[in-house]
């Protein structure tokens, strides 16, 4: 199967990202930074298995550019995991956050940005 797992660079996705290669998926691991030593490693180990593409939810430009590597890469996508999110503002108590930190965060986690 094809995965695109979003959010693929640490926690959940990361998980998600080696459990899915383990099985013997095709996984195209997504995140802002594409970088990050974990993916590389798993690169490493799963190189016909793993394509990593640089993904900002909040950038259009960025999700459109994907496709078209997408297109190029596979037919098909048979899962797409949206796990990409953030927690900001979380050592502030509830008197102390910032609305408009708060209307970013809702943006990203919920609508995946505008």
């Amino acid at each position: 199967m094809n995965y695109l797992i979003t959010g693929a660079n640490r926690g959940l996705g990361l998980s998600l990202t080696e459990e899915a290669l383990k099985r013997g998926h095709h996984v195209y691991a997504t995140s802002r930074s594409i970088k990050d030593e974990r993916l590389l490693q798993l690169k490493e180990q799963y190189s016909d298995q793993l394509v990593m593409l640089s993904i900002d939810v909040q950038d259009e430009s960025s999700i459109e550019e994907a496709v078209v590597s997408l297109k190029k890469n596979s037919q098909y996508l048979d899962v797409i995991i949206n796990n990409a999110a953030i927690l900001n503002e979380r050592e502030k108590t509830i008197e102390e956050l910032d609305i408009d930190a708060c209307a970013v965060a809702f943006d990203i986690n919920i609508l995946g940005g505008r």
